[in-house]
């Protein structure tokens, strides 16, 4: 996204805001979009089709406008897209600015992530204000008291009514491709959760996942476990350890 704003490329970024029901990403999850390339997933098929067709108008709209700088769309998996996963996701496009503020910004939440700290940051939805970074330790606001008390990126409303996307950035951790959701995966990942490490647990049988997994633990349940390792990022670290040493050995 650097290399975006210091060429004045046109850029929207794509952030899974909320999420309801059963969803194939996490709220944070981020795509970029340009006129001719995209960066990430926000899950693929149709949400992901979707999603590329709004960014694109975006980019042909006037950018003076607020239509052309962020909007906020609500996705129907099941009804509108036909997706068998049947949630409901909220998407945030935002044109990625290129201005002296909006650099500023940008490079000071490149800072914090490069000292291992997480960051949040506030989007304004309702007007054209620049997005806002937050200090844990700030002084007490809504915003900054909301950030407190949240765990993942989300939609929220000041004291105003006016709607935000309070987006939680992480620090950079090394991924963790686990497969298998038996008894010896179960007992990995709870080790895994108390480390700085994201982790992709995937699994043939959706029932084996426990309920109340920590936010860096996304599970994924499919009938082709060996697509999740193109669903990875470079640099992935896997551990397999299915019910089927033949799906091992696939892996």
């Amino acid at each position: 996204m650097r290399r975006m704003q210091q060429s004045s490329t046109p850029a929207v970024l794509v952030t899974v805001a909320q999420i309801q029901g059963s969803t194939p990403r996490e709220s944070g999850a981020r795509m970029l979009y340009t006129a001719d390339a995209q960066f990430d997933t926000i899950g693929g098929g149709h949400l992901e089709w979707r999603a590329a067709q709004i960014a694109r108008a975006m980019l042909l709209a006037n950018p003076d406008q607020l239509d052309g700088q962020r909007r906020l769309e609500r996705i129907a998996l099941g009804p509108s897209l036909g997706q068998c996963c049947g949630g409901v996701v909220f998407l945030c496009f935002e044109r990625i600015a290129s201005d002296a503020e909006a650099l500023r910004l940008w490079q000071a939440l490149e800072q914090s992530w490069t000292r291992g700290n997480d960051r949040w940051r506030a989007l304004p939805l309702d007007h054209a204000e620049p997005m806002q970074l937050l200090q844990p330790d700030g002084p007490q606001h809504t915003l900054q008291d909301m950030a407190r008390t949240a765990s993942q990126t989300q939609l929220v409303r000041d004291q105003q009514g006016r709607r935000w996307l309070l987006d939680l950035c992480r620090a950079h951790q090394p991924q963790v491709v686990l497969f298998g959701a038996g008894h010896v995966g179960a007992a990995i990942v709870k080790v895994l959760s108390t480390l700085p490490c994201r982790v992709l647990w995937v699994d043939e049988r959706e029932d084996m996942f426990p309920p109340g997994l920590p936010a860096q633990i996304t599970t994924e349940a499919t009938d082709v476990p060996n697509a999740a390792v193109d669903m990875a990022e470079p640099g992935a670290y896997y551990l397999v350890m299915t019910h089927s040493h033949a799906l091992d050995q696939q892996l």
